[in-house]
């Protein structure tokens, strides 16, 4: 289970790299290019609408396949499952049903959501999928030029 989630940890931190509209936010995201930001199909999978509150610590989702009354589920916070920095949600209305859990996080300064729902898989089918958001662009720095300039700097060190 653990393998599984940072897996799935790591591709959605790759996958937030990606440009295009966002399916999962009703704003205009960009990702300073722009486009508007897309979370790809492949990274999005049965994930088909996510709400994330980090301030209210509250998650609703709507995963494909999922068969709950109602379509939009609210998940229960997890806080035992939490990794790192990730906080956890899950769901399962009853003991015969798939378990669902949500890993989702906020930066620091609120502009950069991500995460991803997933079950452990039951009858050789597994369902889950991931998201990014951001608000606002980016603004990279400024990155001079020379040896002693730039991201990484080979220049001499002065104390």
């Amino acid at each position: 289970m653990i393998r599984s989630v940072m897996c799935m940890t790591a591709l959605v931190s790759l996958a937030a790299c990606g440009s295009g509209t966002n399916p999962f936010a009703t704003g205009t995201d960009t990702d300073g290019s722009g486009g508007a930001s897309v979370v790809p199909e492949t990274l999005a999978g049965n994930l088909k609408s996510i709400n994330y509150n980090a301030t209210a610590k509250t998650l609703t989702a709507e995963i494909y396949a999922l068969d709950s009354t109602p379509i939009q589920v609210v998940y229960n916070r997890d806080a035992a499952r939490d990794i790192g920095s990730y906080e956890a949600y899950s769901i399962q209305e009853d003991g015969l049903d798939r378990f669902f859990v949500a890993m989702v996080g906020e930066s620091h300064d609120g502009s950069v959501q991500a995460g991803f729902v997933g079950d452990g898989g039951q009858f050789n089918r597994v369902l889950q999928g991931g998201y990014y958001t951001r608000v606002g662009s980016f603004d990279a720095p400024n990155i001079s030029t020379g040896p002693a300039a730039g991201q990484v700097s080979y220049g001499p060190v002065t104390v």
